[in-house]
């Protein structure tokens, strides 16, 4: 008899058509996902998608480097060397903004403010693997300088707003709330600060006082009321340091000094700005050019300087005035400017020692005077002088002057010349010697006299025989102006057996190095018959204190036929 529930044995995945159904399925859904997951992974690939895009990308072309340069180097010529290369993807012929940052501390609120300005547009030149050469477009609204960054790209237009180019990671950060998302009060009194950022104290003061209007039971309401006062009080603040922001100096100007004197300037300046440097600028009365003085700072807010000895070493006059330059170069006007300077005299008292200095002055010239009557040298002269003169200490009586000279010339009657070029020239010759005082009544009105003694030397024309005699002259001259500077000089000179002349000068001395003058002349020399007019000018050229060379050219004219050259040459010794 059999066992109860015993059946005979058979494999188990014949026990039933179930089982077989359900593990082809799972084994079909195994293999599809498997595939699925190679085939994205293909797609997916760096290798895959650069194939896919290839196409695209060569169409779109590659961004330029964005990246700020910095001016590591100055160059001569205006050249500049920044580290931008190829590396950077800048190329020669590119166009690049100059920037200057600047970073300030706020005087009210201390808060520190970082900003650029754009100073100028350069071009790269030559472009290396890590540096460029760059060179200057146009001008600079400031002096570039190391540490200036660059941008590529030309300068903004007006109507796209300036940025800095900077590569930054983008993050959201939500504005927080100060009592949570869920206080509706909070987020409206939070949104009203965030559109109160970057207004003037006077719209914020309004804006805070139209959301009380807006929301009078606010439970921040006694908050705002707070702040809203102490808006009011930071704006008055302001405006009083606005009044306060001028500079406030003081300055004594001496009315005159003595010759010799040592001057010393004090200057007191207060301002709300930094003061980089004070400048004082001094000339004498008859120069034109500024010279500069440092003014050294001998305590807060006091600065003085003293002044060049030359500048008071004999009677005269100088002009001066200050300015205050501050951190960012501005110059402000501290005590008068260049165009209305302040004016000092410099006098000598009785009884005052005067310096020996620039006293003495050694002169001598020489000079060909030709008028060209039909043939070369038939009438013409030449003279040389040498002189000597001093500066005297008396009131009146400036200075004395002698000298001798040596005249030699020919000529004759300028109808007989006419009527037969080959008549006999007459020779003339001469020497002489002179003393002469200048007699100076004002600083701009002066008068010079002269005395002239000399003899004739023997000459002969033919076998005739011109015996000797003595000459004498005088001479009268008038100076309007000053002697070192622009003057107009009127004078005349007779010398009997020898001729007249008489002399208007101009003399400019403008330029410290070159002075100058224009003369017209009218001479009956070297016979005293036949007047001419002579136009000459004069240059000089002063390379050191105590030494000059004068340069003369001028043309004569007896009349319209016969007119001819001027050349001379002089030079000038003082001490």
């Amino acid at each position: 008899m059999r066992a109860r529930n015993q059946t005979p044995w058979t494999p188990r995945g014949q026990h039933s058509l179930f089982p077989l159904w359900l593990g082809f399925v799972l084994q079909s859904f195994f293999v599809a996902a498997l595939v699925s997951l190679f085939g994205l992974s293909v797609v997916h690939s760096p290798q895959a998608h650069g194939a896919s895009t290839r196409k695209s990308s060569r169409s779109k072309k590659r961004p330029r480097s964005l990246r700020e340069g910095v001016i590591v180097k100055l160059e001569p010529k205006q050249q500049f060397l920044i580290d931008l290369g190829k590396k950077d993807r800048v190329k020669a012929g590119m166009k690049v903004s100059v920037y200057r940052r600047v970073k300030v501390k706020h005087p009210i609120s201390g808060k520190t403010i970082n900003d650029r300005f754009y100073i100028g547009t350069i071009k790269l030149e030559q472009v290396s693997h890590f540096l460029s050469v760059a060179k200057t477009v146009g001008g600079f609204s400031y002096k570039p300088s190391v540490g200036d960054f660059v941008v590529p790209g030309p300068k903004p237009t007006s109507d796209v707003q300036t940025r800095v180019v900077t590569v930054v990671k983008k993050v959201n950060v939500p504005i927080p709330c100060p009592k949570g998302t869920n206080d509706i009060d909070a987020q409206r009194l939070h949104q009203q600060w965030m559109q109160m950022r970057g207004e003037s104290i006077q719209d914020r003061q309004q804006g805070w006082l139209r959301f009380l209007k807006q929301f009078p039971s606010s439970a921040y309401r006694s908050h705002i009321e707070a702040h809203i006062n102490w808006l009011a009080q930071l704006d008055q603040r302001i405006r009083q340091r606005v009044v306060q922001s001028t500079v406030q100096t003081w300055h004594d100007p001496p009315n005159e000094v003595e010759v010799g004197e040592q001057v010393n300037l004090v200057t007191a300046i207060v301002a709300p700005w930094k003061i980089q440097a004070v400048m004082l600028y001094y000339r004498k009365h008859n120069e034109t050019r500024y010279l500069p003085l440092r003014m050294e700072s001998s305590q807060r807010h006091y600065y003085k300087v003293r002044l060049p000895k030359a500048l008071v070493q004999k009677q005269s006059a100088f002009q001066y005035f200050i300015e205050a330059i501050d951190t960012t170069g501005k110059r402000y006007k501290v005590f008068h400017s260049a165009e209305e300077p302040e004016f000092v005299r410099v006098y000598a008292p009785p009884g005052n020692t005067f310096s020996k200095q620039d006293r003495s002055q050694a002169y001598t010239f020489f000079e060909y005077v030709d008028f060209f009557t039909r043939a070369f040298g038939r009438d013409r002269y030449f003279k040389l002088e040498a002189d000597y003169r001093y500066i005297l200490p008396v009131p009146i009586l400036h200075s004395v002057r002698m000298g001798f000279g040596i005249f030699e010339g020919q000529a004759n009657a300028v109808g007989l010349m006419d009527a037969d070029p080959n008549v006999i020239v007459i020779p003339k010759a001469y020497t002489y010697g002179y003393l002469e005082g200048e007699f100076r009544f004002h600083k701009y009105f002066a008068m010079m006299l002269r005395t002239i003694l000399g003899a004739v030397r023997q000459n002969t024309v033919e076998g005739l025989i011109d015996s000797p005699g003595a000459i004498f002259g005088l001479e009268g001259r008038m100076r309007i102006g000053q002697f070192l500077g622009t003057n107009l000089v009127l004078g005349f000179t007779g010398t009997t057996g020898v001729g007249i002349e008489g002399v208007v000068v101009l003399t400019i001395r403008e330029v410290k190095r070159f002075p100058m003058s224009a003369s017209v002349i009218v001479t009956n020399l070297p016979l005293g018959q036949d007047l001419g007019v002579r136009l000459v000018y004069q240059v000089g050229w002063r390379p050191i204190k105590w030494f000059s060379v004068d340069l003369r050219v001028g043309w004569n004219i007896r009349n319209i036929n016969h007119s001819g050259p001027t050349m001379g040459l002089g030079m000038v010794f003082q001490w």
